[in-house]
């Protein structure tokens, strides 16, 4: 839908999907940074801090964008695309295009990408790729010690500038961001999983219909629900382990368990320091950790 006709050039509102992600303790790093150096050792700790916070924060961004855009299937050198005829072929590659976009602010990062793809036809592949990004960069840089809280949605929004989103869905992104999440987790509105029950439950037979399902089921598979009610990506569930299992390097299981004993010291140390709000954040990490952590430490790849 656009608005009406103006002077200006017409702004176009769709769904969207929407995920704000936010890096944690990021302040205590820039508070470092509050007074030039004046001696060559204060410019050596300086660059050591700069590094700190701006190259983890460069990584962050880096990462995600990477994770999200290598989820968009490599389709067009599977032997079943290859076998479909010429017609069909050409409704998959309109199924498959997915565009995603990116607002940066500090450590917090705004990324979208519309549910309609070239067709108008509602995929679930944007959805599809925020969802498993989000799984693979916790495990990534939970596991470096690097942690982030997130929200994602699906709803109404509009790219009115370049690079630039604004909506609705962004105020439901936000809030599970900053007051749904609390602990370092990615948490998933309802919007987002009525759509991606929606898809799986779709009963049109097509090429695009088919490819929204399996995504859809794939979806679902990497979600759970919280002791709190709240509906988490499943970063070390049993999805994440599978494609590990079928993808990885071998170096996931090894981030897992240095990201519990990191998520150990933090809750510690927030303990000793007598902060109980992140103390109980921490210790909701350390119990998904240890509900996960057997998956993980045994069994063979």
């Amino acid at each position: 839908m656009e608005t009406p006709d103006s002077s200006e050039t017409p702004i176009h509102f769709a769904n969207y999907v929407v995920g704000i992600l936010d890096v944690l303790n990021q302040g205590n790093q820039l508070r470092r940074l509050d007074t030039l150096p004046d001696t060559p050792e204060e410019e050596e700790q300086f660059l050591k801090d700069v590094k700190s916070t701006f190259g983890t924060i460069k990584a962050f961004r880096e990462a995600f964008r990477g994770a999200f855009l290598s989820r968009i299937p490599q389709h067009k050198t599977n032997p079943r695309y290859l076998a479909l005829p010429e017609a069909k072929k050409s409704e998959y590659d309109k199924a498959m295009t997915v565009s995603l976009g990116a607002q940066c602010f500090s450590d917090t990062m705004v990324l979208y990408a519309p549910i309609p793809n070239e067709t108008g036809f509602p995929t679930v592949l944007g959805v599809h790729a925020m969802l498993t990004a989000a799984a693979s960069v916790a495990l990534c840089f939970y596991g470096r010690g690097v942690f982030f809280r997130g929200g994602i949605d699906v709803g109404i929004a509009a790219e009115w500038q370049p690079n630039e989103i604004y909506g609705p869905v962004l105020r439901s992104a936000y809030h599970l961001e900053h007051e749904v999440a609390g602990w370092p987790r990615v948490v998933v509105g309802t919007n987002a999983t009525n759509f991606i029950y929606s898809c799986l439950n779709e009963t049109e037979t097509s090429v695009s219909a088919d490819l929204n399902r399996l995504l859809a089921k794939e979806c679902r598979d990497c979600l759970c629900t919280c002791p709190d009610g709240a509906v988490m990506v499943d970063f070390l569930g049993r999805s994440m382990h599978a494609l590990c299992q079928k993808v990885g390097d071998g170096r996931e299981t090894e981030l897992v368990m240095t990201g519990m004993d990191h998520v150990g010291r933090e809750h510690a140390r927030f303990a000793q320091a007598g902060d109980e709000k992140l103390t109980r954040r921490y210790a909701s990490l350390e119990r998904y950790y240890l509900q996960r952590i057997g998956l993980w430490s045994s069994g063979t790849r």
